[in-house]
């Protein structure tokens, strides 16, 4: 349905589509380092933050206000990084983010991958892997992987995309089976994963019917293709 956007009557999805593409795009795990070494992709990546911080916002009964979904945590407390203050200090905003994959007393290692459509030069998502190297439960922190697809790039088949990526980048971290934990209020995210199971791709584990989430763990060796670049085809020796 057409919406107005920038003064102009467009259909969004299709504007949608048209700047950030689908999941059977050319789309790609990168490192935050890789980012911030392209001027374009570095511009899209501060978009996508701005894009949390501004459409995903919660209004709580008491009137606190919170932003940025499942950004929300990066986005506050003393050592907030707004998406101005990312922008200001890119290099600053990374090297904190790396250090989150470092060892640290009481918390998992948290690996962060930039899904981006590689064509149209457009972060559209990013990905955190947690490493389980230390005795508290994964369970406890969510799961091994969480991805975020960017709210003007949802609907367009990323997650999906993303879910395959991420299973890849687990299995290179020496994750061969991640637990996942999909809330009952996505409900896109619960379509997916049961159809993973009932093809025999996923398992779902039983948990709490009162914690309104579901847990499944995925083997990762299937995805492990994903991440590797195709062998170069052979040339054969011409005939003499």
């Amino acid at each position: 349905m057409p919406e107005q956007l920038g003064g102009c009557m467009v259909d969004l999805k299709e504007w949608r589509r048209q700047r950030f593409g689908t999941g059977d795009d050319d789309v790609a795990l990168i490192s935050l380092g890789e980012v911030a070494s392209d001027a374009k992709l570095r511009h899209s990546y501060v978009g996508m933050l701005h894009d949390f911080y501004t459409k995903d916002v919660k209004k709580a009964a008491d009137g606190t206000v919170t932003r940025g979904g499942d950004m929300a945590e990066r986005f506050q407390g003393q050592d907030a990084w707004t998406p101005t203050r990312a922008s200001d200090d890119f290099e600053g905003y990374v090297a904190a983010q790396d250090a989150l994959a470092e060892p640290q007393p009481g918390r998992l290692r948290t690996h962060t991958s930039v899904m981006v459509n590689q064509s149209q030069k457009q972060v559209v998502g990013e990905a955190w892997i947690r490493t389980p190297d230390t005795p508290m439960p994964i369970t406890q922190w969510g799961g091994h992987t969480h991805s975020l697809v960017r709210p003007s790039a949802r609907g367009l088949g990323h997650g999906k995309a993303m879910l395959g990526l991420s299973m890849a980048k687990a299995h290179e971290l020496g994750i061969d089976n991640v637990h996942v934990t999909v809330s009952n209020d996505n409900p896109a995210s619960y379509r997916r994963f049961a159809a993973m199971v009932i093809d025999g791709r996923a398992k779902e584990v039983p948990g709490d019917p009162q914690s309104g989430r579901r847990h499944y763990t995925i083997p990762t060796a299937p995805y492990a293709a994903a991440m590797k670049p195709a062998a170069p085809k052979a040339t054969p020796n011409p005939q003499r």
